[in-house]
């Protein structure tokens, strides 16, 4: 049972021990608590066109049989190397069902929360905040944000898929290589320009407000402490298996 906190748009209550903050979200059904997604969010399907002519010989994909549909005993395919099937499902998972470029700035928002200190921020959500050994996620009145457990932690591989999408949605270059090119920052340790995006998306995906401007004016917003950041990913995501992953092939991702 995962441990939630309900919070106004300036008020942090807790309850008991854990805390977890409760957002309204459209983009994910949610079935006793677990994200519930179709075949086609977690299988890449191929359409080999054979119905068309059905002497036409059918190319073989690893994964995919010829019909197109790709069944539960056979391999999906992977589209990004390096990363493995369980580990390209979990990133899906992670993410959920996303479709266009204010959903990646959405996911960014919220996935960098966790690296985010600012005692401004804390005033500003009052209630147990100022208190807390990290700076809480932002409250519910602030914009669609999906409740907290949904969150995409920030690892290599959600990184990487994150890249993969954008890739893939209908932008100009120059966007893509500037997702592409803050998001290899971060793989790499590199998080210099971080609370920057991080406001900027921010001002881009919050709801226009005196609460938003309130929260955008906080300029104290620093990188949180390798002991704040794992502060906040334990409250809020001990219960998950495998909810943290500490270090990459690109190093400690703290």
């Amino acid at each position: 049972m995962k441990k939630i906190i309900l919070m106004s748009s300036l008020t942090v209550l807790t309850l008991g021990a854990g805390a977890a903050f409760a957002f309204n979200s459209g983009e994910k059904e949610v079935v006793n608590n677990e994200k519930v997604y179709a075949e086609e969010d977690v299988v890449d399907f191929y359409t080999s066109g054979a119905e068309e002519d059905p002497n036409k010989e059918v190319p073989a994909i690893e994964g995919v049989s010829s019909s197109g549909i790709s069944s539960s005993e056979e391999k999906t395919v992977v589209p990004i190397d390096g990363m493995t099937e369980d580990e390209y499902k979990e990133a899906i998972h992670s993410f959920g069902k996303m479709v266009n470029l204010e959903d990646v700035k959405r996911e960014i928002v919220q996935m960098t929360q966790q690296k985010i200190e600012s005692k401004e921020l804390r005033r500003l959500m009052g209630g147990d905040a100022p208190i807390f050994p990290f700076t809480p996620a932002y409250p519910s009145g602030l914009g669609w944000f999906e409740s907290i457990p949904d969150y995409a932690i920030m690892t290599d591989n959600n990184l990487e898929y994150l890249k993969f999408f954008v890739e893939g949605l209908a932008v100009d270059e120059e966007t893509t290589e500037y997702y592409q090119g803050f998001l290899t920052d971060w793989q790499n340790g590199d998080y210099n320009e971080l609370i920057e995006i991080h406001k900027d998306l921010l001002n881009d995906v919050a709801i226009e407000s005196d609460i938003r401007d309130a929260y955008l004016a906080a300029d104290d917003l620093q990188l949180a402490t390798k002991e704040q950041e794992e502060a906040y990913l334990e409250h809020f995501f001990s219960e998950d298996d495998d909810y943290i992953q500490t270090e990459t092939e690109f190093g400690d991702l703290f």
